[in-house]
């Protein structure tokens, strides 16, 4: 809900295959009132990600794993742009994060960020390399991520 809330104007897909989290996540978005937002009751590792230019997951290490596994042997993205994947505590076991900052939470989780390219592409979104590109603004990032 803090990131449809912070970018009103981008389209939100939630995936989620715990059916109470996912009635929790609909009614939470019915309160709220967020236009720009759906849960979707789905397999992650049968989710297609062609259209889509962030990830934000909060996965355990083993997810991790298959979901790397997914991204790097997905076929070429029709727009052959890199998504960015943002991901809370657990990290890519194979890739490099381009950026690891702790979060201002109880935990003091960390947060990973990596640009995972496109095989035929080395395009960046320059909206959000700009937003990523100084250590407060991926502090500020984070803060808003760790207050979900």
């Amino acid at each position: 809900l803090a990131l449809a809330k912070k970018y009103p104007h981008h389209q939100i897909i939630a995936i989620e295959n715990c059916v109470p989290a996912w009635c929790i996540c609909r009614l939470r978005i019915k309160l709220f009132g967020n236009q720009n937002i759906e849960v979707r009751l789905a397999d992650i590792y049968q989710t297609s990600f062609d259209s889509v230019g962030l990830i934000y997951c909060y996965l355990c290490q083993n997810a991790m794993r298959q979901l790397e596994k997914q991204l790097t042997t997905a076929p070429l993205r029709p727009n052959n742009s890199n998504i960015i994947l943002i991901s809370n505590t657990f990290s890519l076991p194979s890739h490099k994060a381009e950026q690891a900052v702790r979060a201002d939470d109880l935990w003091q989780s960390t947060i990973y960020r990596y640009r995972l390219p496109s095989p035929a592409s080395l395009n960046q979104d320059s909206r959000l390399s700009q937003y990523f590109s100084s250590e407060s603004s991926s502090s500020r990032f984070c803060s808003s991520l760790s207050s979900m």
